[in-house]
């Protein structure tokens, strides 16, 4: 059967029944009138216009149009052109609407006729395929093996000569594309064995020389790095030089015990070992700082509170917080560390204030205390509305408009140290 299909349907949305059948009735009018002369003609002029505009058409067809019909009228005329626009289509037969499926060996009988069409579907054993998928575990082991290489030599590569680069690049990039080659190879020789055009012995014989000669293959890649073990050596040295470099001195210790009196000098010195050991560049970026920070507080989140703190103690701009910046921060809400509440609410003043010229203004100290709050006990035991009182309180005993007014850094540490600390455990939690 040949022709065409086309169809075109109609919605619009009423608010009730009555309305339903008002559409219904105009529109059957106008579609009756289709079949009679096939020339149907829409007045859209006439009292019933209202009720049809706004229709929304789909139109659907086999037949290729110039534009898609926007209201009845348009559809209708499409309908008109259906045998002219059919003409054209299959010496005027337009598409096939019907198909009959037929075995073609059941034709050839009927026609007497040779078959020629065959395919063969042979089977791989099962010991070939089990060797195929050892293949490409072998190469996987391979790659994270040469991508942990790369890896330890990254942070080094202003050490390393550029020959020494050049070499592991194109090493890189020799690896990637046999890697592909050889994926490639597998599936059209296995392709080629299942449809009978190969024996399964040249895959036997790929597979038996891949491990002495893919560069891919584990033993290729560990033969590579042990012949440039120099470069590990290299490393290794800067390492225990870097280390060296790296340890905390007098000083430093000393300042970082001024801020934090809850560790030892020992106990300092063991967490910065265990920092450098698991951030070896000394360097912490904002996600690493929050990360450290929820090793503290694991019942909140640190996220809010490393917003704030984070660029006030990254002093000199550079996206990255050395370890005793890190402590500086782990200072303002450090547990034991109540004697230095003056000096630790003058750093948190700091932090508030950034670098604003300005003093501790109202949204800035709601926000800090959210942040302590949510850092030390979890979002929710934010009060918000306890906390604009809390610093309202603070506006009030300075006599200072809370819309519009600002709080110096001694005005701050007055306020929360009134009252044996009533309002500074807000900022710091673990005063008593």
């Amino acid at each position: 059967m040949w022709g065409a299909n086309v169809a075109a349907t109609f919605e619009q949305v009423v608010e009730n029944h009555d309305q339903v059948q008002t559409v219904e009735g105009s529109l059957s009018v106008v579609l009756k009138s289709l079949p009679i002369s096939g020339e149907a003609k829409l007045d859209l002029q006439n009292k019933d216009s209202s009720k049809l505009e706004n229709l929304q058409i789909s139109f659907s067809s086999d037949l290729l149009i110039d534009e898609c019909p926007q209201n009845i009228e348009q559809v209708l005329s499409i309908f008109k052109k259906v045998p002219s626009l059919i003409k054209p289509l299959n010496n005027g037969k337009g598409q096939q609407l019907v198909f009959f499926l037929y075995p073609l060996k059941r034709i050839a009988q009927i026609f007497k006729h040779e078959l020629r069409i065959t395919r063969i579907i042979n089977e791989v054993s099962h010991l070939v395929v089990l060797r195929i998928e050892n293949i490409f575990e072998d190469i996987s082991k391979g790659k994270r093996k040469f991508n942990d290489f790369l890896n330890e030599i990254k942070p080094w590569e202003d050490y390393i000569s550029h020959d020494w680069q050049n070499e592991i690049r194109q090493k890189q990039d020799t690896l990637s594309a046999v890697e592909l080659k050889t994926q490639r190879e597998l599936k059209t020789l296995l392709e080629n064995i299942r449809g009978g055009q190969e024996q399964e012995f040249i895959m036997e014989r790929l597979l038996d020389n891949f491990d002495s000669e893919n560069p891919c293959s584990l033993r290729s890649i560990e033969n590579f790095l042990r012949d440039k073990r120099n470069i590990t050596l290299k490393i290794g040295t800067l390492k225990d030089f870097d280390r060296e470099k790296q340890k905390l001195s007098h000083k430093q210790i000393s300042s970082i015990l001024k801020e934090n009196s809850s560790p030892s000098e020992k106990e300092i010195v063991n967490w910065h070992k265990a920092f450098m050991d698991e951030h070896p560049t000394g360097e912490l970026t904002e996600d690493d700082f929050i990360s450290e920070l929820t090793k503290l507080y694991k019942n909140g989140n640190a996220t809010h509170y490393a917003d704030f703190v984070f660029t006030a103690t990254d002093k000199d701009r550079s996206g990255t917080i050395s370890f005793c910046e890190f402590m500086s921060a782990v200072a303002l809400t450090s547990k034991g560390n109540a004697e230095n509440v003056e000096k630790r609410l003058g750093l948190i003043f700091h932090v508030i204030v950034g670098n604003s010229k300005r003093g501790a203004e109202f949204q800035g100290l709601v926000k800090f205390i959210e942040a302590v709050t949510t850092l030390v006990k979890g979002e929710d035991a934010v009060n918000t509305s306890d906390i604009k009182g809390i610093v309202k309180q603070m506006f009030k005993i300075c006599k200072k408009d809370a819309d519009d007014g600002d709080l110096s850094k001694e005005e701050f540490i007055n306020c929360c140290l009134w009252q044996k600390g009533k309002i500074g455990c807000a900022f710091l939690p673990d005063i008593p």
